[in-house]
């Protein structure tokens, strides 16, 4: 829960938890009834969370006034509690998922409808709970729902819990919640939607870590999650539109969150044209290459030290950069081609300074295999005009590197 809402809470801690106190001052038979009082093996009062379920469940009869400062406060500290396994099997026990389904229906007020999902989504980080959503089907349709709600905390909660979702469905392809989000007829037009639309990078963030987890899940049947799910070539625009979002043009090196925001977005669009690879054909596929060609030409000038995150996103840059290379309707300019070569020599002049990283060494070489293979399509002329967008540390490299490897007669070049 965001830090102003903890410090909402605070005022109200000591009706939920038991007021630390001197043991001297408390009888064998207070501590006792104090004990009674607590949920499970935490300091949180049964009585009071069994207060507060009561009165959220008569919320709609007093329409004026059931909704209160008072409650909201007492709620966002609930959202807090809800880190403990004690307390989702308690609130489970007492209702608290019917009464959270009834709330979810009542029009407007999405502060609080942010809250109730904010708590089912803390409570499907424990497995027993998130099976047990699974099998209430009224409950799941209602969270559905709101993903087209146009109140982005709200999404961004519903998110949270769909994402635990693929993590169940990641573990065990049996998950009943691969039925259920196969069965929702729009929920790849939803998360299509918020990726075109959105200007929140909370939010879009979210969508890509959710489609990154979808696109990851191994065909089941022969039938592609990602596929049954969302519309190919709708995700492809969507997926151009959400990049300059997440990513500014001026951001010369990647915040840990860019990056992973970075890692997501490539896991996805190399994850579509690795199963697409007869039938996708890409309109407008220059703004796809001229992102991967930012991507890299970004992750070069800061790629040391060179992180496992960061690696894998110069890796599958390249990866989507050949898939384009081998089909005959696109073409990769010289130019970009050579922001690769770069990031190989200094890769190679990291490795020789040290030699035990392993990270440079697997990314250094994947490279060279793509380069050795990438130069049976390149004449001389080619060769010669990617070496002029180099500086001549790299094309010293890069022409000791093909001598080396008997690929070209470099004496033509030099």
């Amino acid at each position: 829960m965001p830090k102003m809402e903890k410090e909402l809470c605070e005022n109200n801690y000591e009706n939920a938890q038991v007021t630390i106190m001197d043991a001297r001052d408390i009888t064998d038979h207070e501590q006792l009834v104090m004990k009674g009082d607590l949920v499970g093996n935490t300091a949180y009062s049964a009585k009071w969370i069994l207060k507060t379920l009561l009165t959220l469940s008569k919320i709609d009869e007093d329409p004026e006034n059931g909704w209160s400062e008072d409650l909201e406060t007492d709620l966002c500290f609930l959202w807090d509690m809800t880190t403990e396994n004690d307390i989702v099997e308690y609130l489970i026990e007492n209702n608290f998922l019917p009464i959270a389904e009834y709330i979810l229906k009542i029009p407007e007020n999405y502060r609080m409808k942010e809250i109730i999902i904010g708590i089912i989504g803390n409570m499907c980080s424990q497995p027993k709970a998130l099976l047990h959503i699974a099998n209430m089907d009224d409950l799941i349709e209602t969270i559905l729902i709101l993903l087209t709600s146009s109140d982005t905390e709200t999404l961004i909660q519903v998110l949270r819990i769909l994402q635990a979702a693929m993590w169940d469905i990641q573990r065990n392809n049996s998950s009943k919640w691969m039925d259920t989000l196969v069965q929702c007829k729009f929920l790849g037009q939803s998360l299509t939607f918020i990726l075109e639309s959105s200007t929140n990078e909370t939010l879009l963030a979210a969508v890509l870590a959710l489609l990154q987890s979808i696109a990851l899940v191994e065909p089941n049947n022969d039938s592609w999650l990602l596929h049954e799910i969302v519309q190919i070539e709708p995700l492809i625009s969507a997926l151009k539109s959400s990049f300059s979002q997440l990513i500014s043009i001026n951001d010369d090196i990647y915040t840990e969150m860019k990056q992973e925001n970075v890692k997501n977005w490539l896991d996805i669009v190399s994850n579509l044209l690795q199963k697409h690879q007869s039938t996708l054909h890409i309109t407008n596929y220059l703004d796809i290459i001229n992102i991967l060609v930012t991507i890299l030409d970004r992750e070069k000038i800061d790629l040391f030290p060179l992180e496992e995150t960061k690696a894998l996103c110069v890796y599958k840059c390249i990866e989507c950069i050949y898939w384009f290379q081998q089909k005959k309707n696109y073409k990769i300019y010289l130019k970009d081609i050579s922001i690769i070569i770069i990031i190989m020599e200094k890769l190679n002049s990291a490795l020789m300074a040290n030699p035990a990283d392993e990270t440079t060494k697997e990314l250094l070489r994947y490279i060279e295999r793509y380069w050795l293979k990438l130069i049976e399509q390149y004449n001389t002329i080619d060769i010669i005009e990617l070496l002029k967008y180099c500086p001549s540390e790299t094309k010293d490299y890069l022409i000791n590197f093909m001598t080396d490897n008997g690929s070209v007669d470099c004496n033509i070049i030099l």
